[in-house]
C-alpha cells in the first residue's frame, strides 16, 4: 500500500460537513426544539456550507489532491 492510499480520506469534505450538520440538527430537535420554534425556523442549517483548511493542509494542497483524484477517475 502506497503512502498516498493510506492517507487518503475515506469521506469527502462535503460528506463530512453534511454528516455534522444533520447530526447537529437532529440533536437540537431532540434536546431543544423550542430553540427552533423561538427562532421561527424549520431547519437549523441553510442550504450552503463552507469548507476550509487549517494547519499544514493548505487550500492549494487540497486542490492538488482533488485534481489528482479527478484525473485518476476516483
Amino acid at each position: 500500500m502506497k503512502a498516498d492510499e493510506r492517507n487518503a480520506p475515506k469521506m469527502s469534505i462535503e460528506e463530512c460537513a453534511l454528516s455534522l450538520l444533520n447530526n447537529g440538527q437532529h440533536f437540537v430537535r431532540q434536546h431543544a426544539p423550542e430553540a427552533l420554534i423561538q427562532a421561527k425556523i424549520e431547519q437549523l442549517w441553510q442550504a450552503s456550507a463552507y469548507a476550509g483548511t487549517t494547519g499544514k493542509v493548505t487550500t492549494a494542497l487540497v486542490k492538488a489532491f482533488l485534481s489528482e483524484r479527478e484525473e485518476a477517475g476516483l
